[in-house]
């Protein structure tokens, strides 16, 4: 019972790790009439992250999936302003469309640049990396995680865990790591290789989450990173302080 226990908890972690939450935004005939009401929402954080698919004659908005429902919440309020009928959707517990999406736009989204295409086999294949978040809740971005690439399985383990490691199986398809988890497929998709990490987008059954990730080859520089992150947080928030001393 116990080891039950403690799967569930990791397994948990993992399922924030690639992500949960998504916002239903609206759906709309008109497609100008839906781009002017896109214009309206203030923050550009979320406008330019919305997600626009055609299905038969009609226009389905979505925001991107999240990985905690905090960081929905927050999405949701910002949509709520302009489309009333918004509401948050568990992206793990929803079931694929039943019909073909004939087209997908995306609005202002920016990829990092695609330069040369990665083998993940030939990167990770019995190897060890630390995964940091670029972008994410500030919570994401203080975790680091261990994932060693055994012959048979991913081990996740996220470091200062008092638990074992979670065991997940694997497999690597061209640049991306394929990680089935509970009737979904988590996909982790390389895009760039730098001298000490690798940059990573993450997609959940064909989606795409809102965070980039880094597969550091070296615990040190993930901290080192991990460390910036933090000063970045806490310079923000002194700036936010100042502000508001003065206003």
């Amino acid at each position: 019972m116990k080891k039950q226990i403690v799967f569930l908890i990791l397994f948990f972690a993992a399922s924030n790790l690639f992500g949960a939450y998504e916002v239903k935004i609206a759906m709309y005939k008109n497609h100008h009439f839906l781009m002017a009401m896109v214009a309206k929402v203030k923050e550009p954080e979320y406008r330019k992250n919305i997600v626009i698919q055609k299905k038969d004659q009609s226009y389905y908005v979505t925001s991107p999936v999240y990985e905690t429902k905090g960081e929905a919440k927050k999405a949701l309020s910002a949509y709520k302003k302009v489309f009333k009928d918004a509401f948050i959707q568990d992206a793990i517990k929803q079931k694929p469309p039943t019909q073909e999406i004939k087209e997908a736009v995306i609005i202002e989204k920016k990829e990092p640049k695609i330069e040369k295409r990665c083998s993940a086999e030939e990167l990770l294949s019995n190897k060890t990396v630390y995964l940091c978040y670029e972008n994410a809740s500030t919570s994401s971005q203080k975790r680091i995680v261990q994932m060693d690439f055994e012959e048979e399985y991913m081990e996740y383990l996220p470091l200062k865990s008092t638990y074992d490691p979670l065991k997940i199986s694997y497999t690597f398809k061209d640049d991306t790591v394929v990680l089935p988890m509970s009737g979904l497929e988590f996909v982790h998709k390389i895009y760039k290789k730098e001298d000490n990490f690798l940059q990573v987008k993450s997609f959940t059954d064909g989606k795409e989450s809102s965070h980039t990730l880094r597969y550091y080859f070296k615990k040190e520089d993930a901290l080192e990173f991990l460390k910036t992150i933090k000063n970045q947080h806490l310079d923000q928030s002194q700036n936010q302080v100042s502000q508001n001393s003065a206003s």
